[in-house]
């Protein structure tokens, strides 16, 4: 009968069937391309739900296997006391009834610790990633190998994998930037949940290039510092005291919100922090912490305020709202972005018709003065013809005794008027006029 029942009692155990045989995930490869062509907002939404559901059944397995392994060796224990001697002392009876009892109590420890931990992961709306099927069924087979006993707690736990070491992107994920900081800075306890997050702050400019230089530094702490005026996350000035303490490997500075940066780390700072760390002996967070830290940030953007939170959160963020309205009131008018804009390309395009009006003057006085010019030397040419020309050949009647100068100083008196082109006498014209006295008789 004994025999019987702890083999009915070990039929009983828990299925090691697994519902997602495929990667742990899935049922199968047609319902993991299912999943995978959803949206990213439902698909994640059914990954958590089956993380949690397997995490879930390894447990009860676990309980499962306890109970069971429990049994067994209750079941064991019975038949040896009957097979064996009657006389069994008070204080071997005493003890295995202590046994017993302190088993139960781990048990039920166990129970409330999985139920705890549950509450825990439903106030998450992201849960921690599951693990895989073989670490969970090698968890199972270790804890149904354990003693049911008061030392079934205390069995060496099983090494925790090597985690490969993280990424830029890792690190990209839980990275805080100006505009994140003027989102939750007056949210009460805000700085409990980005404490070991990073964010790119901006120390100067670089002597030799004159760029701007960037640290990829990590979150410590927050204090109080000198007010200033940063953008609010609609938009408007806010005013704040608030100064974030990072980082850099040993290194450790405050600095206001509006010197972190918006923008990504790039390779080259990535780098340079991690050589830091190593020279300073500083530990670089493991992916497991990242993710601790990224969870951390969701509770803050999805956690529920009370009447109470969301007054004192007014309260911070109202703090210095008089000293703003007052600088407001007396500053200038500043014009926006786009009117900024406007007048700029206003003032380029007037800029560029005048410098068009101007080039297209200028080339028409060139053209006109070239004009001028060509005309003044045809006037020069056809004067410095005409008091060059020889009077042989001019058709007059100027008796050719007359010297040179006196026929250019008669030419200049009789010609009067404006000066008019004339036609040149051509060499057939000449020969006809001249007198050869020459008869010929036919």
């Amino acid at each position: 009968m004994d025999e019987s029942d702890s083999d009915a009692g070990a039929d009983s155990g828990p299925d090691d069937s697994n519902p997602y045989p495929v990667e742990g995930k899935f049922t199968s490869y047609e319902d993991k391309t299912r999943i995978m062509a959803l949206p990213e907002l439902e698909r994640e939404s059914i990954m958590a739900e089956r993380a949690a559901e397997q995490e879930r059944r390894a447990q009860d397995m676990n309980l499962k296997r306890l109970m069971v392994a429990r049994q067994a060796k209750e079941a064991k224990e019975d038949k040896k006391r009957k097979a064996g001697t009657a006389d069994l002392d008070d204080d071997q009876r005493k003890s295995s009834r202590q046994r017993i009892r302190g088993g139960d109590e781990k048990l039920a420890a166990y129970k409330k610790q999985r139920e705890q931990t549950f509450e825990q992961r439903n106030r998450r709306n992201r849960p921690r990633r599951s693990p895989s099927a073989e670490s969970e069924r090698h968890q199972s087979d270790l804890d149904a190998e354990g003693d049911s006993d008061v030392e079934w707690d205390e069995r060496r736990k099983s090494p925790a994998r090597d985690e490969p070491p993280p990424e830029l992107r890792d690190f990209e994920r839980v990275r805080v930037g100006r505009s994140n900081f003027a989102k939750v800075c007056f949210y009460p306890g805000f700085g409990q949940h980005l404490i070991g997050c990073f964010c790119r702050v901006h120390i100067g400019l670089n002597k030799s290039t004159g760029e701007s230089t960037y640290r990829m530094c990590q979150i410590k702490d927050f204090v109080e510092g000198s007010p200033y005026t940063m953008q609010g996350s609609n938009g408007k000035p806010v005013k704040t005291d608030q100064h974030v303490l990072v980082t850099f490997g040993k290194a450790e500075k405050e600095w206001p919100f509006i010197m972190c940066s918006d923008s990504r780390f790039t390779e080259s700072e990535f780098e340079k922090y991690k050589r830091t760390c190593e020279t300073d002996s500083v530990k670089i967070p493991t992916r497991s912490k990242l993710n601790k830290y990224l969870n951390g940030i969701h509770s803050l953007l999805e956690r529920r305020w009370t009447d109470e939170e969301i007054a004192e959160k007014l309260r911070r963020q109202n703090k210095y709202a008089s000293e703003i309205a007052a600088t407001t009131r007396s500053a200038p008018v500043i014009p926006t972005r786009e009117l900024k804009l406007q007048a700029l390309n206003k003032s380029i395009r007037k800029a560029n018709r005048e410098e068009v009006r101007n080039a297209l003057t200028l080339k028409a006085a060139e053209k006109a003065a070239a004009a001028e010019k060509a005309r003044l030397a045809r006037l020069e040419e056809e004067q410095a013809r005409k008091v060059t020309g020889d009077p042989l050949f001019d058709g007059s009647d100027v008796s050719r005794t007359a010297t040179p100068s006196q026929m250019i100083k008669k030419e200049k008196k009789e010609r009067k008027g404006i000066p008019t082109f004339t036609k040149k006498t051509m060499d057939d014209e000449m020969i006809g006029s001249m007198d050869l006295g020459i008869d010929i008789e036919i």
